[in-house]
């Protein structure tokens, strides 16, 4: 039986909480086809794919789709520390050429 978003999130967070212990994890990618066995789903909807997003956030983890088979993963608390930058400083960037 397919297992719903919510669920699936469960089990990622738990897999990558185990996986911290031996080697500390911030990222990592699934392919959908990963996606799929883990929900015990022939098909992943978008729908589902959001739900997922949505259930993975409440636990810790970001997800986000980096090609048309391939979903990155990154820990919220390592994303918090990347580097803030304006809409400014791009436009100033862009100026400067």
């Amino acid at each position: 039986m397919p297992k719903s978003s919510i669920r699936t999130a469960q089990i990622i967070a738990t897999a990558m909480t185990r996986r911290n212990k031996v080697k500390s994890f911030t990222r990592f990618q699934l392919s959908i086809k990963a996606i799929g066995e883990l929900s015990e789903r022939s098909i992943v909807t978008p729908a589902f794919l959001s739900g997922l997003s949505s259930a993975l956030v409440e636990r810790g983890w970001s997800m986000f789709q980096v090609s048309n088979t391939t979903y990155s993963f990154i820990k919220l608390s390592s994303a918090s520390m990347f580097r803030k930058i304006s809409a400014e400083q791009i436009l100033a960037d862009l100026s400067a050429e």
